[in-house]
């Protein structure tokens, strides 16, 4: 029980030091602070709908999916 908190005191010490650093402007405090408490952000992609005419001539076809 004694080692888990002095380990607990030490981690406090090292976090502290850490957003301290962060604070000052050290960019690897702060991306070791934000990689362990913020949730990682996953790129997503939204499913695009869209009529496309396969007996169109091919750019026929590009025109379809290509801007306005």
């Amino acid at each position: 029980m004694l080692a888990t908190q002095q380990m607990l005191d030490e981690m406090r010490n090292i976090v502290a030091v850490l957003v301290g650093k962060a604070l000052e402007g050290d960019s690897n405090a702060a991306a070791i602070i934000l990689a362990k408490t913020l949730p990682s952000i996953k790129a997503q992609a939204e499913k695009v709908n869209f009529h496309l005419d396969t007996d169109a001539p091919i750019s026929g076809q590009v025109a379809q999916v290509g801007p306005p």
